[in-house]
């Protein structure tokens, strides 16, 4: 009888721990989530990415695109989608270069750099929509001349576009300015 109770004890013990140790398994899976682009037919529809337990992470104004943080395995439900276009990777892309623009070299201004016409010492005020916060630019102060905001800074993306080409850092990443140690001021006078 001690043999056969023994048994049993043993057989529950040993089921048990396999019933346990499978349920950890299957717990211990976990849904990694991918970066896309989702390109509509028609309108941008938050819905799908919400169906899907994803996350929007941009909206596009003029396009009808949204980029999403989706469940790898939710990516072929979104294609199957009749309103999708197409589900592209979100690739981010990072430079570990500088780019001198072809207007900078139609100027010369390396034949300038090269004589220590670097823009040191000079100001610049750039008249245009602000100079958003870029780690290639160093925006020594400001103003806003418009009657929605009192903030310089770029709602727009112009004015920080003009301000890389005059005064982009000479740092070896992005791209250079034409006057890249020059103190930039921005005037922001235009409406976003």
């Amino acid at each position: 009888m001690k043999k056969i109770i023994s048994a049993v004890t043993f057989l529950l013990v040993a089921f048990g721990f396999t019933a346990n140790v499978n349920a950890a398994v299957v717990t211990s899976v976990s849904t990694s989530n991918e970066r896309v682009i989702i390109v509509f037919k028609n309108k941008a529809d938050k819905n799908v990415v919400s169906k899907v337990r994803g996350n929007v992470r941009r909206e596009y104004k003029n396009a009808n695109v949204l980029s999403a943080s989706v469940p790898t395995t939710a990516i072929k439900d979104l294609r199957d989608d009749p309103n999708v276009l197409a589900v592209e990777q979100d690739i981010i892309v990072k430079t570990n270069s500088q780019t001198v623009d072809w207007g900078v070299n139609k100027i010369q201004a390396p034949t300038a750099w090269s004589s220590s016409y670097t823009g040191k010492g000079v100001k610049i005020g750039i008249v245009d929509t602000g100079i958003a916060n870029h780690e290639d630019l160093s925006v020594a102060g400001g103003a806003a001349f418009t009657s929605y905001t009192t903030s310089y800074l770029d709602d727009n993306g112009h004015g920080t576009h003009v301000a890389g080409i005059i005064g982009a850092k000479n740092n070896g990443y992005g791209i250079v300015g034409v006057a890249n140690e020059a103190s930039l001021y921005a005037y922001k006078s235009i409406r976003k």
